[in-house]
């Protein structure tokens, strides 16, 4: 349930592509760090010298009072479903662990390879995020 929320809040009205690598970056921060699904969604620190949190996806810091769209609920919790227990479901991502909004150009997307531009998010695998995981 962790992953479909995070593909409807990341990505709700975006095109089926962009869901799915929204789910994949999900799944391959799953697997390369061992933590749970929702661990990864849910995954955030403290800001230094503030109280602030930083989320690795912004939506899980805000209060969600609306209620949800249903088509596009049915069609996150499908993709989720997909990525996490269909093996012939292909990550278009090739190992994505991050993503971004095009026309940003966030300090820590210099340092990535594996680019991949679908609709409105660019995708990519950050190596010291990877490397640092496996220590």
């Amino acid at each position: 349930i962790c992953v479909a929320r995070n593909v409807y809040h990341e990505a709700r009205g975006r095109s089926h592509q962009n869901q799915l690598a929204v789910a994949w970056v999900t799944r391959n921060r799953h697997l390369i760090t061992g933590r749970s699904l929702c661990e990864v969604v849910f995954e955030s620190r403290s800001s230094s010298g503030s109280a602030r949190r930083i989320a690795q996806f912004s939506w899980t810091t805000k209060t969600h009072t609306r209620a949800m769209e249903r088509a596009a609920w049915d069609q996150a919790q499908l993709i989720a479903w997909q990525v996490v227990h269909r093996s012939d479901t292909r990550d278009i991502t090739h190992g994505a662990t991050h993503f971004f909004e095009r026309g940003t150009n966030p300090a820590w997307s210099l340092h990535s390879s594996a680019r991949q531009v679908i609709d409105a998010h660019v995708f990519v695998r950050i190596n010291s995020y990877v490397m640092a995981q496996l220590r």
